[in-house]
């Protein structure tokens, strides 16, 4: 039986976890951006990249379970 997949998920996990970082940190750095009143535009667009990324990663990680067949 081929265990390939589990190597490849437990690494988009990795990947995953490391996305909502980013996004974790961005956001924390938009808010204290906004709390000394000073522009977020760019915090923001940063914020929007990291969410699209995080989110496109979850969709890969979700393709990947559904295409994985156990087979004895």
């Amino acid at each position: 039986m081929s265990t390939g997949w589990i190597e490849a998920v437990m690494q988009m996990n990795a990947n995953i976890v490391a996305a909502e970082t980013r996004f974790h940190g961005q956001v924390a750095h938009l808010v204290a951006t906004a709390k000394r009143g000073q522009d977020t535009m760019q915090e923001e667009a940063l914020l929007a990249s990291y969410r699209n990324s995080l989110d496109l990663l979850r969709t890969i990680q979700t393709r990947l379970l559904q295409n994985t067949t156990v087979t004895p």
